[in-house]
C-alpha cells in the first residue's frame, strides 16, 4: 500500500508540474505576427456591395450616390488580416452571376417582370400582381439587388401599385418598403402617379426611415451557395441619421449553419472603419492548419470487443472461449509510423466437457511500434512488440462426482471426489513477443469502425501455467484527434 501510494504522489506531482509549465496558447494577433503554418486553412469572407439607405431621409435625393468611403476603408482594414481570405465587393458581383444555372433564372425573371408592368399598364391587376411577386420571388433567389437593383425597385413598385389599387394597402406597403429598399432614390412624380399611391408611397418611405426594415437577403443563407463551415457572407448598409442616431454602417455576418452576427457603427465615430473591422475580425474564427491525413502527428483511441483463445492449453480440457472488452490507444509520430497501447480483459467460458470448474479472468496488455498505410477511407497496420498477461485463477477437474455433487455434500461422497481429483493454479504473470494486425474504416468526420487480429509468444512465465499463445480479434469503434 506505501509503495502504491508513493507512486500515486510523483504521478500527481509529474501532472502538476507538467500543467504548470505548460506554455499559454498564443493570441490571434500573435499567431499572425509568427506566420501562418503551410496549408493553413483561411476563413472566406464574401463581402456584399453596401446598400446606401440614406437617401431614404431626404423628400429629394440627390441624383448621384452619396460617398462610400467608410464602407470601403472597412473592407480595406479587414482585408489586411492575413488570416483570412476576403472576397471584395466585385469579386462578389462575380461570384453571384456564376452561380449554376443563374443566368437561365435571370432570364425567366425578368421576363415575369416585364409581364407584370404590361399587365399592369393594361389593368390586367391580378395578373400583373401575380406575375410581378413571381419576379420578385426570383430576384431575391438570385440576389439581384446586388446586381439590379433599379430593375428589382421597378417590379417591386409596380407590383405595390397594382396591390393599391386592388384594395390591398398592406401588402402594398410592403412592396413599396422592398422597392426602396432597392432603390433608396426612387420617388413617384406629383403631376403623373396617382395622389393615394403617392401618399401612400411616401408613408413607406418616413416609415423606412425611422425603423429601416432588414430585408430577407441580407440575413439569409443564399439557396444556391455551397454549404461550408469556412464561408462567411457579410452583407451591410449604410443608415440615415434619425432622431437620436446619427449616420451609420450596419453590417449582418451570416455563416451556413443560420448563425447571425449584427453590428452597427456611426460614421462620425474616429476610426470607424478599424473599429468595425476589428470587432468583427475578432467575432469571426481564426482559420486552422491543415494536416494531410497521411502524415504523423495524430492521436486514435478506440474501445470495442474482444474475443481470443489459447492456442496452447495443456490443462486437459476442451478448448473454450474468453471474451471480453478492449481499447487501445494509437500515437502516429512519423508518417506510417506509430505506436500502439492495447489492454484487453475477458472472462472465460467453459469448455463443452465443463472440465474447467470457474471462470479465468485474464488480463492482456500491449505495446509496440508499427507501420500503417491508408487506401482511400480504409487503414490498414501492423504493429509487433511486448505483451504482458496475467491469466486468473484455474480450476479444472475430470472427476464427474467433483463437478455434479454439491461443495456441501462432498464430505458424503469424499469416496467419489478426492482432494487431488481437483487442480487449481493461482494467478501468475506472462510476459512475451505479441502481433496485431487490423484495417480501420473511416466513417463520420473523424469516427472510425476498427477489425483487429492478435497473438502472442510468451517467453516468461512468473509461476508455471498450462495456457499460451493466444489468438484472437477485436471490433471497435473509435475517434482521431488531429
Amino acid at each position: 500500500m506505501t509503495r502504491l501510494r508513493t507512486l500515486a504522489l510523483c504521478l500527481a506531482g509529474l501532472v502538476f508540474a507538467t500543467c504548470a509549465l505548460a506554455a499559454p496558447p498564443l493570441s490571434d494577433a500573435e499567431r499572425l505576427r509568427d506566420g501562418l503554418p503551410p496549408g493553413f486553412r483561411r476563413p472566406t469572407v464574401v463581402i456584399y456591395p453596401v446598400l446606401d439607405a440614406r437617401p431614404l431621409a431626404a423628400a429629394t435625393p440627390a441624383a448621384t450616390s452619396a460617398e462610400t468611403s467608410v464602407f470601403d476603408a472597412f473592407v480595406a482594414e479587414l482585408a489586411r488580416h492575413e488570416n483570412l481570405n476576403v472576397v471584395r465587393p466585385g469579386q462578389t458581383l462575380q461570384r453571384l452571376r456564376a452561380r449554376k444555372g443563374f443566368a437561365e433564372v435571370e432570364v425567366v425573371a425578368r421576363g415575369k417582370a416585364d409581364e407584370g408592368q404590361d399587365d399592369y399598364k393594361q389593368v390586367r391587376l391580378d395578373a400583373a400582381v401575380d406575375h410581378l411577386a413571381e419576379a420578385a420571388a426570383l430576384f431575391s433567389k438570385l440576389e439581384y439587388i446586388y446586381v439590379d437593383p433599379r430593375t428589382v425597385a421597378r417590379a417591386e413598385l409596380v407590383r405595390g401599385q397594382a396591390l393599391l389599387e386592388k384594395g390591398d394597402g398592406i401588402d402594398a406597403s410592403i412592396a413599396f418598403g422592398r422597392a426602396l429598399a432597392a432603390d433608396p432614390r426612387l420617388r413617384l412624380r406629383p403631376n403623373y402617379d396617382r395622389p393615394e399611391c403617392i401618399e401612400a408611397f411616401e408613408r413607406a418611405r418616413r416609415a423606412a426611415v425611422d425603423t429601416p426594415p432588414a430585408p430577407t437577403e441580407l440575413i439569409r443563407w443564399p439557396t444556391d451557395e455551397p454549404v461550408s463551415p469556412d464561408v462567411y457572407l457579410v452583407r451591410s448598409r449604410l443608415l440615415p441619421a434619425v432622431a437620436d442616431r446619427p449616420e451609420r454602417l450596419e453590417i449582418y455576418v451570416v455563416g451556413s449553419g443560420g448563425a447571425v452576427i449584427p453590428d452597427v457603427q456611426a460614421l462620425a465615430t474616429p476610426d470607424a472603419a478599424s473599429r468595425l473591422a476589428g470587432r468583427l475580425w475578432a467575432s469571426l474564427p481564426f482559420g486552422r492548419a491543415v494536416k494531410d491525413k497521411k502524415s504523423g502527428g495524430e492521436v486514435r483511441l478506440d474501445a470495442g470487443f474482444a474475443w481470443f483463445l489459447f492456442a496452447e492449453d495443456g490443462l486437459g480440457t476442451g478448448v473454450f472461449n474468453n471474451v471480453g472488452a478492449q481499447s487501445s490507444f494509437f500515437w502516429g509520430f512519423a508518417r506510417n509510423i506509430g505506436l500502439q497501447i492495447a489492454f484487453l480483459v475477458a472472462n472465460s467460458g467453459r469448455d463443452s466437457e465443463e472440465d474447467l470448474r470457474a471462470d479465468i479472468l485474464t488480463y492482456r496488455a500491449f505495446l509496440g511500434p508499427g507501420y500503417e498505410s491508408r487506401v482511400g477511407p480504409w487503414r490498414f497496420d501492423a504493429h509487433l512488440g511486448v505483451e504482458v498477461a496475467s491469466p486468473g485463477r484455474i480450476t479444472t477437474t475430470d472427476n464427474v462426482y467433483c463437478k455434479h455433487v454439491p461443495p456441501d455434500e462432498r464430505t458424503i461422497f469424499a469416496a467419489f471426489c478426492p482432494q487431488d481429483a481437483i487442480s487449481t493454479t493461482d494467478r501468475t504473470v506472462l510476459v512475451g513477443a505479441g502481433l496485431t494486425a487490423g484495417a480501420s474504416l473511416d466513417l463520420v468526420d473523424d469516427l472510425y469502425l476498427a477489425l483487429q487480429v492478435n497473438a502472442a509468444e510468451y517467453f516468461y512465465q512468473l509461476d508455471t501455467t498450462d495456457l499460451g499463445r493466444p489468438v484472437g480479434g477485436s471490433f471497435s469503434l473509435g475517434y482521431r484527434f488531429r
